[in-house]
């Protein structure tokens, strides 16, 4: 879930009117970098997701951060801009302005999403309205199946998202509050 964020982050970014097939297609190659640069694919792919062994919390949010970099790196690529990776604290989540970044971040297993709960999954905010923040969201699809919906967040210009989650649930007990990351696009200057 943590690739599908990434590329959820990257999409609303680079591509935020894109129909997320078209967008899928012409990313393929991006898609295949991230993949690539994955320490412990293994764990990944047999449904461990980013738990790397790593034994120490610092240590592993240390690794966790520079994959993130790594990630972004390699996305842009022979593009004409670069993404900064930043860390942010869960109380700046409330007033964080989507204008010109997205947020990644973890949810535990006690959050409740408009789509799901219990689930320990990586998300990407692209919006947000008076109640609640905007997700993009690799997991909505499997629960929800045919009532799936896409909505555009007015406070993002025109991302779209598949989930929402209410800002009552942003707490140390819903969010890993030491992995939440703003990523902002910014255009290279030559």
């Amino acid at each position: 879930c943590l690739h599908y964020a990434i590329m959820n982050a990257f999409k609303a970014l680079s591509e935020p009117d894109s129909t997320a097939y078209s967008f899928a297609f012409k990313s393929k190659t991006k898609w295949q970098k991230i993949i690539a640069l994955t320490p412990s694919l293994q764990n990944f792919s047999s449904g461990y997701g980013s738990e790397f062994g790593i034994n120490t919390l610092n240590a592993a949010n240390k690794i966790l951060e520079n994959l993130m970099c790594s990630y972004f790196e390699a996305i842009s690529e022979k593009t004409k801009s670069f993404y900064r990776v930043q860390k942010l604290m869960i109380d700046d989540i409330d007033q964080f302005n989507y204008k010109d970044s997205v947020l990644i971040f973890c949810l535990k297993d006690k959050a409740e999403t408009k789509h799901y709960s219990n689930v320990d999954h990586w998300i990407c905010c692209v919006g947000r309205d008076n109640k609640s923040l905007h997700l993009a969201c690799s997991h909505v699809l499997f629960e929800i199946d045919n009532n799936y919906a896409e909505h555009s967040s007015i406070s993002s210009g025109s991302r779209f998202y598949n989930n929402s989650i209410e800002f009552s649930q942003i707490q140390d007990r819903t969010i890993y509050k030491d992995q939440i990351y703003q990523i902002t696009k910014n255009m290279l200057q030559y």
